[in-house]
């Protein structure tokens, strides 16, 4: 649940509270393998590797509810990594 006690000027309100929920699920699946591999300059003495593919899905129903009532408030970063998104990392949490 968010308030916004100021809104846009010009949008007809003087606040806005929105109540927002998710529904979604997260799967993923741990694969491995160890290799019989040796090195006695660096001491290695077999090797093992993990892999874990995971897939995670989110919706949040009106989602997009109430961007003309809210003043955006955050300004987007370019970043390489892209997080798993939660409500509480939703790309249009103000706009």
């Amino acid at each position: 649940m968010t308030h916004y006690a100021s809104t846009l000027p010009g949008s007809g309100r003087s606040d806005y509270t929105r109540e927002l929920g998710e529904f979604g699920f997260d799967a993923q699946l741990r694969t491995s393998g160890t290799f019989d591999y040796h090195n006695e300059y660096w001491k290695i003495d077999g090797l093992r590797h993990l892999f874990t593919p995971r897939i995670s899905y989110r919706y949040i129903p009106e989602g997009s509810r109430g961007p003309q009532y809210i003043p955006p408030i955050d300004v987007r970063t370019f970043t390489t990594y892209l997080p798993p998104l939660g409500l509480g990392d939703g790309r249009n949490v103000d706009e």
